[in-house]
């Protein structure tokens, strides 16, 4: 029910007489939902009802005897509300003669914030509360075949009784003392409420005035007999249409006790003027420590980089993926571990925060406050609850990168080392031996150890304590001189710096081994520097195989834009990701060259590697079929049984190549150069 006047059919023979058609006789009824722990909290959902047994109620040609009359109770928050609305409702000349002329009794069902949400309900003619609990679903049976009082259903036989006992009570009293003249206002409960609304024979209409407080979400439905009840709703509302757009405006929520293993938990909802969610997590003198920052296009998580670091920093967010959807449910987890934070949206880790000098432990104890600011509405008081979660990933771990590893790349490594370690972490081949109080550095290719340093001492790394290791790849190659850094901080510290024998681009997997534990999967930070631009690598999923083809969209730069190269290469590698002589194969180079002043110098050249032979196939020179600078092309490479035939643009004649190494070789292929 949304806010507003709902007039109900009725027939008081529908809960006595049984259709031939239905088995059993149902109830009139009055139903609630609302999810498990979601406010409803100041004025609540109220809905008022022109009373039958009221004094003042003549509508039907006839009053009760003062005996059976009920009135509401003064200074009650239900009365006064209801009053208020029905006088609204009376000065509007077209309602003179309607429900507005009689006095409304109501119901109200709100949360109590100070209990989970408890779920009470009250009524305008008793100062008497019930208190439901954190059922989802509830409803007042409207009397039955047998008798016309009214009852609460909440759950089990045992549950039902127990709350109507007090009633129970009050209606076999009253019906014992009725004959001695009792007065059926000292005994109103949920019992009465049946007789109080349901109208007279003659009049066959229910009249119900529904107002929802702007902060309550439960929702409710008037059942007749023989009526299906609606399906829950597929999100949950809050307010009405009356309601103000859904906005908070930095409000302060303050945190005691704040640490390790702690949960904050905040769910809300938006409608369709959200644009904006704010989280922050303060000091006393409102210094931000972290911040959640939600529009309709990202997540960003702050603030920069002025506390620490977060992986990652922001989240891009489609049309399909908008969290700021009209009536969604969004559930935000902020939990403590002891070296780090993470956050969570409905229950999916999204990113995870590290503070500068984390392994000296976070400080909790300087975070008080929750700031929170925007356009939403709380569907529950937010919460700090207990979790107990393994915040640490066991050795040995391997993790396979997708991207290509680029000059000034940077790996974080953060674990804890075993407090009986005696053999440390095994990377790249970074070996921390605490046996020998050995740091070596070295590499494999094929059958051979490169041995790049040995350091006879320990620097950073310390049994059962935390560690964040920095590497920092920088590439000084030229051509095929191999020259590539590798530079280690340990908790901030240089501790030494290493030369590698093999090309960086040769990354493609991390393992860590040893006694020691990761709080955190290996983080790449790739091209600290940017981009690299207009390069692209795919990897392949299987082998290809006869019959298979690989597709490319692109388009060439204009010919202002172009580099000096003035082209681009597509490149089908074996176990390479860019040319190296010593390491990996070139199945398929093609080469196209642009010429702005002599077209005639536009071409195509296609070749092979073999570094087993070490030598280059000879060139294929063919006219470059793109054409033109600045224009969009097609190109399909075929894999037939003796070569590749490319066609460019959908173009007749195919350009062939007889293979030189076997087309099933490839598993990756790359595309470079003056390209988008």
């Amino acid at each position: 029910m949304c806010n507003g006047h709902y007039l109900i059919d009725y027939l008081i023979s529908d809960q006595c007489i049984e259709r031939q058609e239905y088995n059993y006789v149902e109830s009139y009824s009055l139903h609630f939902h609302n999810n498990k722990g979601y406010s409803c909290s100041k004025d609540g959902l109220i809905i008022c009802f022109p009373s039958q047994l009221d004094g003042k109620n003549k509508q039907s040609g006839s009053t009760s005897t003062i005996q059976y009359r009920i009135l509401n109770l003064n200074k009650n928050t239900i009365t006064e509300i209801c009053e208020t609305y029905r006088q609204k409702l009376c000065k509007k000349e077209k309602n003179n003669g309607g429900p507005g002329d009689s006095i409304w009794h109501g119901i109200q069902i709100k949360t109590n914030k100070s209990n989970e949400n408890s779920i009470i309900l009250g009524l305008s003619v008793t100062n008497r509360k019930y208190i439901i609990g954190n059922k989802e679903k509830f409803f007042i049976k409207f009397g039955s075949r047998e008798n016309v009082f009214s009852e609460l259903v909440i759950g089990s036989n045992e549950e039902n009784n127990k709350i109507n006992k007090i009633d129970e009570l009050l209606r076999k009293e009253f019906l014992e003392k009725a004959r001695l003249g009792a007065y059926l206002l000292n005994y109103t409960g949920i019992w009465t409420l049946g007789i109080d609304l349901l109208p007279t024979l003659a009049k066959q209409k229910i009249h119900l005035f529904v107002y929802r407080g702007c902060g309550c979400s439960i929702d409710a439905w008037f059942k007749r007999p023989y009526n299906n009840l609606p399906s829950s709703p597929s999100f949950i509302g809050i307010g009405s249409k009356q309601c103000p757009a859904k906005h908070i405006e930095n409000k302060i929520i303050k945190l005691n006790g704040f640490n390790i293993k702690k949960s904050i938990i905040i769910k809300f909802t938006t409608d369709k003027y959200a644009k904006r969610a704010e989280f922050s997590l303060q000091s006393n003198d409102g210094t931000n420590m972290l911040d959640i920052y939600i529009n309709n296009n990202s997540i960003l998580f702050g603030p920069g980089d002025a506390e620490g670091h977060w992986y990652p920093s922001k989240i891009s967010l489609s049309e399909k993926e908008n969290l700021l959807e009209d009536g969604k449910e969004i559930k935000i987890t902020i939990q403590a571990f002891k070296y780090h934070i993470i956050i969570l949206i409905n229950n999916k880790t999204i990113s995870t925060f590290w503070s500068f000098f984390w392994w000296k432990q976070m400080p909790y104890n300087l975070i008080n406050n929750l700031a929170i600011a925007g356009d939403f509405a709380l569907l529950r008081p937010i919460e700090m609850i207990d979790f107990d979660a393994i915040e640490h990933i066991p050795c040995p771990f391997s993790v396979h990168l997708h991207n290509v590893i680029r000059n000034k790349t940077r790996i974080a490594f953060r674990g804890i080392i075993n407090q009986n370690a005696k053999i440390g972490a095994t990377v790249l081949r970074l070996h921390i031996n605490f046996n020998k109080n050995l740091t070596s550095w070295s590499s494999y290719y094929g059958t051979q150890l490169f041995i790049l340093k040995n350091i006879s001492s320990i620097f950073g790394f310390k049994k059962g304590q935390p560690f964040e290791l920095i590497i920092v790849v920088t590439d000084h190659s030229i051509n095929n001189n191999i020259n590539v850094k590798y530079s280690a901080f340990v908790n901030g510290e240089f501790i030494g710096r290493a030369i590698g024998k093999l090309p960086l681009w040769n990354i493609n997997w991390i393992r860590v081994n040893g006694q020691m534990t990761l709080l955190q999967e290996p983080v790449v930070d790739y091209y600290l520097c940017g981009e690299v631009s207009n390069f692209y690598k795919l990897q392949l999923k299987h082998l290809p195989y006869y019959g298979s083809k690989y597709c490319l969209q692109g388009t060439v730069l204009p010919f202002n834009e172009m580099s000096e190269r003035k082209g681009f290469e597509i490149n089908l590698f074996h176990e390479a990701t860019e040319f190296n002589e010593n390491i990996g194969d070139t199945v398929l180079k093609m080469n196209f060259i642009f010429d702005i002043k002599n077209s005639s110098n536009d071409i195509l050249i296609l070749n092979s590697y073999q570094h087993i032979n070490n030598s280059w196939d000879k060139d294929e020179i063919h006219p470059n079929p793109i054409g033109r600078s600045g224009v969009t092309f097609d190109i399909i490479t075929y894999i037939n049984a003796f070569k590749f035939q490319i066609s460019i643009n959908n173009g007749i004649d195919l350009i062939n190549y007889k293979y030189r190494l076997p087309p099933w070789a490839t598993n990756y292929i790359t595309v470079n150069g003056d390209i988008k």
